[in-house]
C-alpha cells in the first residue's frame, strides 16, 4: 500500500477492500508529539512504502511546521505514477502508550493516508490474544482513522523479531511500540467489502435484497396485490389507534407486524457498542457537543429519561446510535443516527418486527412527472416532519437508548425516530388523515396531491401553469 494523489487510480491503490475473509493490517495506537502538543492516533505499518506519511488533519491539530518541502512522485499499484507534487516533510516523535519506547522520525504530508482499515472486534480472536498475554492497542476502541503510515524507512528498526502464529489464522508481530496483528481470519466470510458493510451500518446484508426487482418498483402482480392489502389494513389500524392530543399533536403507535414479545431487548449489544462509541468521541473531542444535542432534545420533550421504577421492565428494546459529524455544515455539525436494524445473532431486530409500508421508490416517477408538468416549479419541506409526531406511551419502551456518557443513563424517544423503518409510513399516514379531515378549502387537488405523496425525501416538489396559481398553494401550504 502506497500513498498518492486522490485520483480514481490511486483510490484503488489506497483502499484495497476485497471479498472473502476479513484481512487485518498491522495497525496500533501510539501517542504523537510535535510543537509541544500530544495526541493519541492510529498508525499502520507498510513495508511496501519507501517513506513514512502523516495526515494533514494531524498536522493541523498539532500545529506542525514543515522541516522542508520535497517534490514527490508516487508509484502506485499497477505501475502508474502520479504527477510531481510538493510535500512538506515534518519532524515528529511517536511513543508507545505505556511510554516504554519513543522514536523520532520525519514524515511527508498526505491529505488522507488510506481508506477504512478494520479493527479486531471478534471475541474469539480477542480471547486468544488475552490467553497468550498479547495486548493490542488497535482493537475496537479508540480512533478508526489512520493518521500515520510507517514505511520501510523506519519499520525495520522497530521490529523486535518476536512473532506468534495464532490459531485463528492471524500472526502477531511484536514491535518496540507494541503488538500488531496481520493476516486473514479463519472461518468468517464477508459477503461484501469492508467499506460497503461500514456504510450500511449492518453486520450482515442479504444480497438478494440489493438486486431484487422490487427495489425498482417492479413486482409480481399477486405480490403487489397482497402488499397493497396489507398496507390498507395497517392504514385502517393506524386511523383507529391515532390520538389527537390537547395540543393538536398527533400521537401514533408503532405498526407491529409480529408480536413484540418476540423482540429481544438488545440491552447488552447496545451497551457494548455504546461504550466503544463514547471512547471514540472522547478521543476525538466531540463528546460534549454530542451530549448537547440530546440535552436540547430533552428540553424540547423529544426524548425523556426512563424513570427508575421502569428500568427493570422486561418488555423493552434498546436502539443503537452513533454520531454523524459534518464539520463544513454551518447549522448542525453533529447529529445522532439511530440503528433499528441491529440485532443479536439469530434474533429479530426492531425493523424486522415493524410494518414499513409500501415501497416508496414506486412513487418517485409520479413525483418527477408532477414537478415537470408545468413551467412554474415549486418545492417545499415540512420542518422536522418526523418530530411532529408523538409516539404512544406503550411503544416508547421499544425506543430506549443510552445517553452518551460513561454512566448507564437510559432515555427513550417520545417522537417518531428517523432510522426506524416504519417512520415514513407513519408520516405519510398522518398526512393522509390530516388532509382527509381538513376544511373544504384545502380539498383542492393542487394542494392535496403533493402532500399525499410526501415522504420527507422528495421535499414536496410540484408545478403550476402560472405564478398566479402557484401563490395560493404556497400560502395554503
Amino acid at each position: 500500500m502506497d500513498v498518492g494523489d486522490h485520483s480514481s487510480n490511486s483510490e484503488v491503490a489506497l483502499s484495497n477492500t476485497g471479498r472473502g475473509r476479513t484481512v487485518y493490517l498491522q495497525t496500533l495506537e501510539v501517542v504523537i508529539r510535535g510543537q509541544g502538543h500530544e495526541k493519541r492516533i492510529r498508525l499502520v505499518f507498510d513495508s511496501g512504502s519507501m517513506s513514512s506519511h502523516i495526515s494533514d488533519r494531524i498536522i493541523k491539530q498539532l500545529g506542525l511546521k514543515p522541516h522542508r518541502v520535497e517534490t514527490i512522485v508516487n508509484t502506485l499499484f499497477g505501475g502508474s505514477e502520479t504527477s510531481p507534487r510538493e510535500k512538506g516533510l515534518y519532524a515528529i516523535e511517536i511513543k508507545a502508550l505505556d511510554e516504554s519506547f519513543s522514536v523520532c522520525l520525519k514524515a511527508l504530508s498526505e491529505e488522507k493516508i488510506c481508506g477504512f482499515v478494520p479493527k479486531i472486534n471478534d471475541r474469539i480472536i480477542l480471547r486468544e490474544l488475552k490467553n497468550r498475554k498479547i495486548e493490542i492497542t488497535a482493537s475496537v476502541s479508540g480512533e478508526y482513522e489512520i493518521d500515520l503510515l510507517i514505511g520501510a524507512d523506519l519499520l525495520g528498526s522497530l521490529l523486535t523479531g518476536e512473532i506468534v502464529e495464532l490459531d485463528c489464522g492471524l500472526t502477531a508481530v511484536h514491535t518496540k511500540l507494541g503488538w500488531t496483528t496481520m493476516g486473514k481470519q479463519k472461518g468468517t466470510i464477508s459477503m461484501g467489502n469492508v467499506m460497503t458493510t461500514l456504510s450500511m451500518h449492518r453486520r450482515s446484508v442479504n444480497l438478494t435484497e440489493m438486486w431484487d426487482l422490487e427495489c425498482l418498483g417492479i413486482t409480481d402482480p399477486s405480490q403487489s396485490l397482497c402488499r397493497k392489502k396489507a398496507h390498507s389494513e395497517h392504514l385502517n389500524d393506524f386511523r383507529e389507534k391515532l390520538t389527537i392530543l390537547p395540543s393538536g399533536r398527533y400521537e401514533v403507535g408503532l405498526p407491529w407486524k409480529s408480536d413484540s414479545r418476540n423482540l429481544p431487548n438488545n440491552k447488552e449489544l447496545s451497551w457494548e457498542r455504546h461504550e466503544k462509541m463514547v471512547k471514540r468521541m472522547k478521543a476525538r473531542g466531540f463528546l460534549c457537543e454530542y451530549q448537547e444535542v440530546f440535552d436540547d432534545w430533552e428540553r424540547l420533550k423529544i426524548i425523556e429519561r426512563v424513570p427508575e421504577n421502569e428500568l427493570k421492565n422486561e418488555k423493552c428494546h434498546y436502539l443503537l446510535h452513533r454520531p454523524v459529524i459534518k464539520m463544513p455544515c454551518e447549522t448542525t455539525k453533529i447529529r445522532p443516527v439511530f440503528d433499528a436494524s441491529a440485532s443479536e445473532k439469530g434474533k429479530p431486530s426492531l425493523n424486522h418486527c415493524l410494518f414499513k409500508g409500501i415501497n416508496l421508490i414506486e412513487l418517485i416517477p409520479d413525483v418527477i412527472d408532477r414537478f415537470r408538468t408545468y413551467p412554474i416549479g415549486l418545492s417545499g419541506d415540512i420542518e422536522k416532519a418526523f418530530l411532529m409526531l408523538s409516539v404512544a406511551n406503550q411503544d416508547r419502551e421499544f425506543l430506549r437508548f443510552f445517553y452518551p456518557c460513561d454512566e448507564e443513563l437510559v432515555y427513550r424517544h417520545c417522537r417518531v425516530v428517523l432510522g426506524v423503518s416504519c417512520s415514513p409510513f407513519l408520516l405519510n399516514a398522518s398526512i393522509l388523515y390530516l388532509l382527509d379531515n381538513s376544511p373544504p378549502e384545502f380539498h383542492d387537488k393542487n394542494v392535496t396531491i403533493p402532500f399525499k405523496t410526501y415522504t420527507n425525501a422528495d421535499e414536496l416538489p410540484t408545478s403550476f401553469i402560472t405564478q398566479f396559481t402557484a401563490v395560493p398553494f404556497q400560502i395554503s401550504a
